[in-house]
């Protein structure tokens, strides 16, 4: 099961495209990626290029997320 990242925990995000994303309803980041660049540009002052952006970052940290996830063993 993956761990739902808060977009509060996401460097790089700027404070208003934060707020914009909550706004919209999102609260992770793997929700904002899942919606994909045709929901976010529905979102107000986002264009193509900022929701391409945005989901790029992302999953960017996404992976890296995971990639640290596998170098530490789970403990109980």
């Amino acid at each position: 099961e993956d761990e739902n990242i808060p977009l509060s925990d996401v460097d790089g995000l700027s404070e208003k495209l934060f707020n914009t994303l909550e706004l919209g309803g999102f609260e992770y980041l793997e929700e904002v990626i899942e919606a994909g660049v045709s929901q976010l540009t529905e979102l107000p002052g986002v264009g193509e290029k900022t929701a391409e952006k945005i989901i790029s970052l992302l999953e960017e940290i996404e992976a890296k997320t995971k990639d640290d996830e596998e170098e530490e063993p789970e403990e109980d």
